[in-house]
């Protein structure tokens, strides 16, 4: 129960007892006696009913209006705490340059203000320097990475090399290629968070990219014994980034191929369907079942699952977070759900007329 409605209850409670015992007092005091014993006299109990009515009225009128104005009055005082709340539950890290506003009464409440204000400053503050660090440590590494990867090739050249060194070499350059992809991932999401990835927003025909992304996922699927399908494919135009839709697509099929059965069974199937105003796109893989948990953490950064398989299963995490955002940034939304061995991503995105 929220402070405002006890504090109206409460004091309501107490106006009301007092009412009650104004009105005991007033019968003692027109009977002469203890209501118990009744009122033998007609015309006297008339007069005390006539008596009490008027007590009622004239004590419970003010006594609904002071419980009125109090109410409003309560909800006015306790404002800011509801601002407060509001404030904390969009708090996010893109929204912590947002201040609320001080009264100017100077109570506890433009204290608590204060305090709240400078809390998200400090927030504010510690986010831009972890991006900051990331963006420059991004940076810094991917020249020594473009190095290393050269010397390590060049030396996979040279004839003085055995087959069981050079198969160390290709561990090196398999190593070095897989660091790359967590730095870019990392200055990616760097980048989104403070809104430094534009859009080049045109018409794109998501049936196509549908169909391409399917023909990349046969390739994928073909290394590791899967199976790509590509179901309904209705021509549908959005309005959109067509290189990042493209990636959405291609991280998702990735995905598919890599968690899902090594046994000749497993299966990635792609479908574009339109429904009203709204295209959807369904990408489906016959990997394990994911339990509601997961479910919902599947688009948290650095997830990558609590299954045996997830874990020897080389990744970074940051894939579908970036899906996640690549949709929202489209105006789309995105949700997974799996069960009976199956785990479906579904992409809704609003197609033009």
């Amino acid at each position: 129960m929220k402070i405002a409605t006890r504090l109206i209850l409460g004091t309501a409670a107490l106006l009301l007892i007092a009412l009650l015992l104004t009105v005991w007092l007033a019968v003692r005091e027109l009977t002469g006696q203890a209501l118990p014993q009744g009122l033998k006299n007609a015309v006297l109990e008339a007069e005390v009913r006539w008596q009490l009515g008027m007590i009622l009225f004239r004590v419970g009128a003010p006594l609904f209006a002071a419980t009125l104005a109090l109410y409003i009055w309560a909800r006015h005082l306790m404002r800011p705490v509801g601002k407060l709340a509001s404030a904390a539950r969009r708090l996010s890290a893109e929204r912590l340059h947002e201040r609320l506003p001080i009264s100017g009464r100077g109570d506890e409440f433009d204290e608590l203000t204060t305090v709240f204000n400078e809390m998200t400053a400090r927030l504010e503050q510690s986010f831009e320097q972890v991006r900051e660090f990331t963006l420059n440590a991004s940076h810094e590494l991917k020249t020594p990475l473009t190095i290393m990867r050269a010397d390590v090739e060049g030396m996979m050249d040279d004839a003085h090399f055995s087959e069981p060194q050079r198969a160390v070499l290709y561990a090196h350059v398999d190593e070095i290629d897989r660091m790359a992809r967590l730095v870019d991932s990392l200055s990616f999401l760097t980048k989104a968070d403070a809104q430094m990835i534009p859009l080049a927003l045109e018409n794109v025909s998501l049936d196509e990219l549908v169909r391409e992304a399917a023909e990349d996922a046969e390739v994928l699927a073909a290394a590791h014994h899967v199976t790509a399908q590509l179901g309904e494919c209705a021509p549908t135009q959005v309005l959109g980034d067509r290189h990042r839709l493209r990636q959405v697509l291609l991280i998702l099929c990735d995905n598919g191929v890599k968690y899902n059965r090594r046994d000749g069974t497993g299966r990635i199937a792609l479908s574009l369907l339109r429904q009203d105003n709204e295209a959807v796109l369904t990408v489906i893989n016959t990997g394990p079942t994911l339990d509601p948990d997961e479910q919902l953490k599947v688009f948290d950064r650095f997830y990558r699952g609590s299954s045996e398989q997830s874990r020897c299963i080389e990744g970074s995490g940051l894939g579908l977070s970036i899906v996640q955002w690549l949709v929202q940034q489209h105006g789309g939304k995105i949700a997974c759900s799996s069960c009976d061995g199956e785990t479906r991503f579904i992409i809704k995105l609003k197609v033009l007329a």
